[in-house]
């Protein structure tokens, strides 16, 4: 049976940027955790298994009451690099598995998974500036070589964070390989390196290109992935008065907006409030407050409040800010 690994431990590679991945960060009407699982639906995975870097109690009970799939956590506090932390869940994995790194939102078929005859499958996407991502190199649609954040620019297929592997153990065997002779890249051990190492011994690892891809701990990858999800699931279920919704918003049951032009691009979660504001390409979650504001490419996050004029913000929970 299928078996899942998803990573969201800094050291496990999702965290690239200055601030933490917001998984609990309502999007659409949902975590953005529930859109990253969801992704997996149609592998119906036997089991999950997420690798944490901190005890976090919300996180684990939205994914216990939302999906019936055998889920399981590791604790992680300290990881050295994505290998060292996937190689944590060894002895709970045997067969065919499934990695998908926490900032990956992807479009792609993995319905013919169970018949490929290759050992390994990594997809990619092509990107202008992959510096901060694993690149690969290819003779058809089989993997060559493999460069974690390479410091020029020598391919622009990018590794997205999704990996299939035919038997768990082979994938294991190359991490332990890494670990026992301290085989590091710019200090870390990576995914990267094991996989390389599996195309060194004439393992056969394909490689498929997805149709689409979000890295949302990237530069503007949060709201590009916020209009994305609008695009496809955006309803209105509140209260709206006296306001201008411009296509795509979602305003979430329970929350209220009053006086206010929302949109495009505009997530609105339950139980919060917008009045008198001007809101795109923006995120407000559970409980927060917006009032007298403008603003753009901005994450209002759960019990945070803003007051004021037009500017840009990201807000942690339960914080505030008024804008003079």
């Amino acid at each position: 049976m299928l078996k899942c690994i998803v990573p969201l431990a800094r050291g496990g590679g999702y965290n690239k940027g200055k601030n933490r991945t917001p998984y609990l960060l309502s999007i659409a009407g949902k975590p953005l955790l529930g859109h990253l699982v969801d992704q997996l639906l149609p592998l119906k995975p036997e089991e999950v298994i997420f690798i944490l870097d901190r005890d976090d109690k919300g996180l684990m009970q939205y994914v216990q009451d939302n999906y019936s799939f055998k889920v399981r956590f590791i604790l992680q506090k300290r990881s050295k690099g994505s290998a060292h932390a996937i190689y944590g869940a060894k002895d709970l994995v045997d067969g065919e598995l499934v990695i998908l790194f926490g900032d990956t939102f992807f479009e792609a078929d993995l319905s013919r998974l169970p018949s490929s005859d290759a050992a390994s499958i990594i997809w990619t996407y092509k990107v202008e500036r992959p510096a901060d991502l694993g690149v690969v190199f290819l003779d058809g649609d089989r993997a060559t070589k493999l460069i974690e954040k390479p410091d020029s620019l020598v391919s622009n297929q990018a590794m997205i964070g999704l990996y299939y592997f035919k038997h768990s153990s082979t994938l294991f065997n190359s991490i332990e390989y890494l670990l026992e002779h301290d085989i590091k890249t710019k200090g870390s051990f990576h995914l990267t390196d094991a996989v390389q190492l599996m195309v060194n011994k004439k393992k056969r690892v394909k490689v498929r290109v997805a149709k689409d891809w979000i890295d949302a701990d990237h530069g503007d990858g949060l709201f590009a992935l916020n209009a994305k999800l609008l695009s496809e699931q955006a309803k209105v279920l509140g209260k709206t008065d006296n306001c201008v919704l411009i296509k795509p918003v979602h305003v979430a049951k329970g929350a209220v907006v009053r006086d206010s032009v929302l949109g495009p691009h505009v997530s609105v979660g339950e139980s919060s409030e917008v009045v008198g504001s001007v809101l795109r390409d923006a995120v407000v979650c559970v409980d927060a407050r917006v009032s007298d504001a403008g603003l753009s490419h901005s994450v209002v996050a759960t019990g945070a409040f803003v007051k004021g004029s037009l500017r840009r913000v990201n807000l942690d929970e339960r914080t505030g800010v008024r804008l003079d």
